[in-house]
């Protein structure tokens, strides 16, 4: 028996052969109904791939987009691996997961132990309910230099305080470092510790939403093409765009849900549980090109409601109260990125 998350991904999967590859989707759904062993199962498919070598890269891309919830992400790989000789140290998996979110989102906050280092730029999703790629990109880079300004200034307080015998002390007292260094050396930790960190971006923390103004339709009309695939790129290559447009792909699916089966659903705005039974999922993922490939003014974020909505009705229509749980799909080291949706039951 699968678990319910991989028997949901399967069956989606099973759902759009059936239309895009009807031949994989006879093999797959009779040796599912079969129980046929997997190594023969294999050997089936393998041959109808290398009769019909067309339908490999059609199911691998398949695959990816409809498996992409599942695949593991920088919190689900051990940080630190113990090798048969020698010192404990960093998952090699762990550091190239990280490496590959690090050159889309600028800095990792929920995965750093340490401050900030020298060419890394605060990673801040922004709460709003625009669906304008490019103004949410816009806002992404407002909030981020926010962020960054905002840790300078209190940096500088710091220094500030540090610079003043008689509250030198206990700032130090407060940073935990009273160890016998030198005082340049015991102002180097405190610069370098958690006390030079702002409430909502601090290191071991998934940074929190912020709040910034959305730029208007004259000052969007103003954009140059290349300032529109600028902003429109960091919407959609970072997580913290990714994120930033939960709110409204949430609001959308629930509200056709309602409006086409009058389902009883509750939209969740925490991340999806582990261990629910899952009655329904659906994808939606774009290739990610590069940033003179992205699309301006193509509506991510309502293609993407639209489609997940569509996917989760084609898996379930029954009328018992649910739970729909979003969140994004993050797998840039295959170059897709996108929204992942599912229904599960709701408590009480």
């Amino acid at each position: 028996m699968f678990d319910p998350q991989v028997d949901a991904a399967l069956t989606a999967l099973l759902q759009r052969l059936e239309t895009e590859a009807p031949e994989l989707a006879t093999v797959l759904r009779e040796g599912r109904e079969k129980e046929t062993p997997p190594e023969e199962l294999l050997a089936q498919l393998a041959l109808l791939l290398r009769e019909q070598p067309q339908l490999a890269t059609l199911l691998d891309g398949m695959a990816m987009e409809v498996m992409a919830p599942l695949r593991n992400t920088p919190e689900d790989i051990p940080a630190v691996v113990q090798p048969e000789t020698g010192l404990p140290k960093l998952n090699p998996l762990y550091e190239a997961a990280l490496a590959e979110l690090l050159q889309f989102d600028g800095d990792t906050p929920e995965f750093r132990t340490g401050p900030m280092v020298e060419g890394m730029t605060p990673a801040v999703p922004v709460k709003t309910s625009a669906r304008n790629p490019v103004a949410i990109g816009d806002m992404l880079g407002r909030a981020s230099q926010d962020v960054q300004e905002e840790q300078q200034a209190l940096r500088d307080e710091i220094l500030g305080l540090l610079a003043d015998p008689e509250t030198a002390e206990h700032v130090y007292r407060e940073a935990a470092t009273q160890i016998a260094l030198q005082e340049d050396q015991r102002t180097i930790q405190v610069l370098n510790s958690s006390m030079v960190e702002l409430d909502g971006y601090k290191r071991g923390e998934l940074a929190s939403p912020r709040e910034v103004s959305e730029p208007t339709g004259g000052e969007l009309a103003h954009f140059t093409p290349a300032q529109e695939s600028q902003a429109a790129w960091k919407f959609l290559s970072t997580t913290q765009g990714r994120r930033s447009a939960l709110d409204s792909i949430r609001e959308m699916i629930g509200g056709i849900l309602r409006a086409e089966e009058h389902m009883d659903v509750e939209v969740s705005e925490m991340p999806p549980q582990r261990g629910k039974a899952v009655l329904a999922s659906s994808s939606w993922s774009v290739q990610m090109g590069g940033e003179q490939a992205v699309q301006p003014r193509f509506a991510y974020i309502d293609v993407a409601a639209v489609a997940l909505a569509q996917g989760l009705l084609e898996g379930y229509r029954e009328m018992c109260p649910v739970l729909l749980e979003v969140t994004t799909v993050d797998t840039v080291d295959a170059r897709r990125v996108g929204w992942a949706a599912r229904l599960v039951p709701r408590d009480g």
